[in-house]
C-alpha cells in the first residue's frame, strides 16, 4: 500500500474542513461574510463572520462576539440568511 504525500494529506484535510464549514444550502461560510438573523426577536440583526473552524463560526454583531453552528446558518424561522459576501 502506497503512502500518502504531505500534499495529499493537506488536500484531504482542507476538503474535510470545507465540508464542515458548508451549510445545508451548499454555501461555504467564510470570514467577512454578512448574515441576517431571521429570528423575529432579533429585529434584522446583522452578523459579520470573524472566523470559521470545525463547523463553528465566530460572529460579531457590533456589540458582542458569539459562536454559531454552521448547521444553523440557513434560511428558516430561527436561522440566518446570507446578506453579503466579500
Amino acid at each position: 500500500m502506497a503512502r500518502k504525500t504531505k500534499a495529499q494529506k493537506d488536500l484531504e484535510a482542507l476538503q474535510a474542513e470545507n465540508a464542515l464549514n458548508t451549510n445545508r444550502d451548499g454555501i461555504l461560510i467564510r470570514p467577512g461574510q454578512m448574515w441576517r438573523d431571521l429570528n423575529p426577536r432579533a429585529e434584522g440583526r446583522l452578523l459579520s463572520v470573524e472566523s470559521v473552524q470545525a463547523g463553528t463560526a465566530t460572529v460579531i454583531d457590533g456589540k458582542r462576539k458569539t459562536a454559531v453552528s454552521v448547521e444553523r446558518m440557513y434560511p428558516h424561522a430561527r436561522g440566518f440568511k446570507i446578506f453579503g459576501s466579500p
